[in-house]
């Protein structure tokens, strides 16, 4: 598995703002979702222990792998997994951080389907930059 300084790198950084983020979504009763393109055959475990040896704690996060899905590409498997959510009536805002700008696409994609929900949507680049998708 790839291992990150825990540093001011990029990764580094996003992985801080991850900590905060679920630290205070799950604080103020907010659900936090990572949706992975990978499938069930990857190494569910090896995936967990890397984000908790960066610090996060990942007993509050709940992993969905969109990869179980089939091959029909990830955003659309992703598209998938956030209607199921969506459909469920439980959520009010959705937020996405992401390095793709496919998969936000895709997110953003649902806005005139569920307009009683906001969307928030970020591009992650590869130096740890964030910047608002609309």
């Amino acid at each position: 598995a790839k291992r990150f300084a825990k540093t001011a790198t990029p990764v580094g950084r996003m992985l801080g703002k991850a900590k905060a983020i679920i630290k205070n979504a799950t604080k103020a009763g907010s659900k936090v979702i990572f949706v992975t393109a990978r499938a069930d055959l990857d190494d569910k475990k090896l995936f967990i222990n890397t984000f908790k040896a960066h610090g996060l704690d990942m007993s509050k996060v709940y992993i969905e792998r969109a990869g179980n899905l089939g091959v029909r590409g990830a955003a659309q498997n992703k598209k998938t997994v956030f209607k199921k959510y969506l459909d469920s009536g439980k959520y009010a805002r959705v937020r996405m951080f992401d390095d793709d700008i496919r998969n936000l696409n895709a997110l953003l994609s649902l806005k005139n389907d569920y307009s009683n929900i906001t969307f928030n949507a970020w591009l992650v680049s590869t130096q740890g930059t964030i910047s608002t998708v609309r």
